[in-house]
């Protein structure tokens, strides 16, 4: 009897052995899945970290080429406002010019009225 019961002990503990054996490995490939999963999500998350680093490197082209573009504009805003300060001081100096001219113009009218004057007195 004895030999039975401690048999059947025997048998509780392997079945209790087997039985955590099952589960421990159930639990081992739950888990193995749960890393399998991590893993591709992590393949995921990278190729998505790729894109958006792919997206960063374009935005920084474009930067650099409005910076660029932004130079550009500024030399030729300053350049305009030079040629544009050239112009003002022309434009004085023909305006200058253009009153010298008519200062002149009514001189010789003048002159030329008295010479009219003379010429008539001359022929009388």
């Amino acid at each position: 009897m004895r030999t039975s019961q401690s048999t059947d002990e025997i048998q509780t503990i392997i079945d209790q052995l087997v039985a955590t054996a099952k589960q421990a490995n159930d639990y081992v490939l739950q888990q193995s899945e749960v890393a399998n999963d991590c893993a591709e999500h992590s393949l995921a998350v990278q190729q998505e970290l790729r894109s958006v680093a792919s997206i960063i490197d374009s935005i920084y082209a474009y930067n650099n080429s409005i910076a660029s573009a932004t130079e550009e504009q500024s030399a030729t805003i300053k350049e305009v406002a030079n040629n544009t300060q050239i112009i003002d001081q022309n434009t004085k100096e023909v305006s200058g010019n253009i009153k010298d001219i008519d200062e002149s113009s009514l001189k010789i009218k003048e002159i030329s009225e008295v010479l009219n004057n003379l010429v008539i007195q001359l022929k009388n």
